[in-house]
């Protein structure tokens, strides 16, 4: 069964506006590149699987990660620390790390169905402090 993501999905939950038609070539494309890339990683069993619960897990996490690898495209894009369109968030640097942060909760959501799971590094809610060292942190649990 492949999951099923589309344009809307996603704009909604980056909160593009659905009137804003300026990425949806973009975001089209973006879930035509990477969904099959996704949907090659996870166990064929799992993807066969009709529980709704299983589907609804898959398709949260696989929009997830597609929202996550946009928004981080769209951060890249000339003029984004300028105009805002879908993050709340203020700091250039801050929208990176919630976009990563988001693609990462994607792929923490589908670990358990990918066909490597036993071979996938654990990934655990930290940030970086000033000195470069690494700390498990309450702000790292609210993106987590």
């Amino acid at each position: 069964m492949a999951i099923p993501i589309v344009r809307s999905d996603l704009k909604e939950l980056l909160m593009i506006p659905a009137s804003e038609t300026g990425y949806d070539t973009a975001i089209d494309n973006h879930i035509t590149r990477a969904l099959p890339v996704i949907e090659y990683q996870i166990r064929d069993s799992s993807l066969a699987d009709v529980s709704a619960g299983l589907q609804a897990t898959l398709t949260l996490g696989a929009l997830e990660v597609l929202a996550g690898q946009f928004w981080n495209q769209m951060n890249r894009e000339e003029g984004a620390s300028e105009v805002k369109i879908f993050s709340l968030q203020s700091d250039p640097e801050g929208d990176f790390r919630e976009a990563k942060a988001l693609e990462e909760k994607g792929w923490a959501r589908l670990a358990p169905y990918l066909k490597n799971a036993d071979a996938l590094p654990v990934i655990v809610p930290v940030e970086e402090e000033a000195d470069g060292s690494l700390v498990f942190s309450a702000r790292a649990m609210e993106v987590w």
